[in-house]
């Protein structure tokens, strides 16, 4: 299977290029400003009790964070969400540092677990990685989702990545690597007698993190290659400066919407002017407008 795929994956590996190293440091430096206006925005009423801003009615919304993101990073966000009147979930794990793969199987659990308590497909916001990891699950269970919100987030091929983060993801694909590599050993040695364990370890092991990296980038790449499909739920896409992810890769033609923020890429979690955007994006939606 992996030799009939190589093809299509080849394709998918060529389109991930990188933008210039000077924009991100240029364009992310804004982020400064934009904490300061979150913090006088903090002394609002519109922050502190939603003061004329629409208001949800308890509908759950789905919040997953971007690539080595933690749940606690998104708390600015979701404090918003709940006080004009949503119920924000956060979904996936507790920090986003996982192969794609392992993180979309725990995020489409957790928000599997939302649909049926609510009994509705509900409406997500990801950020990064996680819008596009929403959108990646939409794919192979589009009833799950009512709507999805990327923030700055990689939904169109080529993927456009700063080599700085690119970088930063090197190690975190080893460790996931090494992992899965340590898993199949694990499986290899199961069942072996005592004395076919000894060579058994020597080979799984001098294997384990080479069948690892393999099965593990041919497991992200096969992920991403759904990007190359039409969108399956409907996506507003908010994009910004296009310092961390260039704005070709956050947007596309196929989207319901597309919202131009002039936020940094970790501004859309913090940037007031932001927040506001989404109160109106979720109250078009919950009337039936988007």
């Amino acid at each position: 299977m992996l030799a009939r795929d190589l093809p299509a994956l080849a394709r998918v590996a060529s389109q991930l290029a990188f933008s210039p190293p000077a924009k991100i440091i240029k364009e992310e430096a804004r982020i400064i400003g934009e904490l300061a206006e979150l913090n006088a925005f903090q002394g609002t009423s519109a922050w502190k009790t939603g003061a004329g801003v629409p208001h949800g009615h308890g509908e759950p919304v789905a919040v997953l964070q971007g690539f080595m993101e933690r749940h606690v990073d998104m708390k600015h966000l979701t404090h918003w969400l709940g006080v004009i009147g949503y119920k924000p979930v956060l979904v996936g794990p507790r920090i986003n540092i996982y192969s794609i793969t392992n993180s979309l199987k725990k995020a489409e659990m957790d928000i599997s677990g939302i649909v049926a308590e609510y009994g509705a497909p509900v409406a997500a916001i990801g950020h990064s990685l996680g819008g596009t990891q929403h959108v990646l699950i939409s794919h192979g269970n589009p009833g799950l989702f009512r709507h999805i919100i990327t923030l700055d987030s990689p939904i169109s091929l080529p993927l456009k990545v700063a080599p700085e983060i690119a970088a930063l993801a090197l190690p975190v694909r080893l460790a996931n690597s090494l992992a899965l590599g340590l898993r199949e050993m694990q499986e290899a040695l199961t069942g072996c007698s005592g004395a076919e364990r000894g060579t058994a370890r020597m080979i799984a092991s001098a294997g384990s993190i080479l069948h690892g990296l393999i099965l593990g980038s041919h497991e992200e790449l096969e992920a991403l290659k759904a990007l190359e499909r039409g969108l399956s739920v409907p996506v507003t896409a908010y994009h910004g400066t296009g310092g961390v992810v260039g704005s070709s890769s956050t947007t596309r033609p196929d989207a319901k919407e597309t919202v131009e923020t002039g936020a940094t890429h970790l501004g859309h979690i913090i940037k007031p002017s932001v927040f506001l955007q989404l109160a109106q994006t979720l109250d078009s939606l919950h009337r039936g407008d988007a």
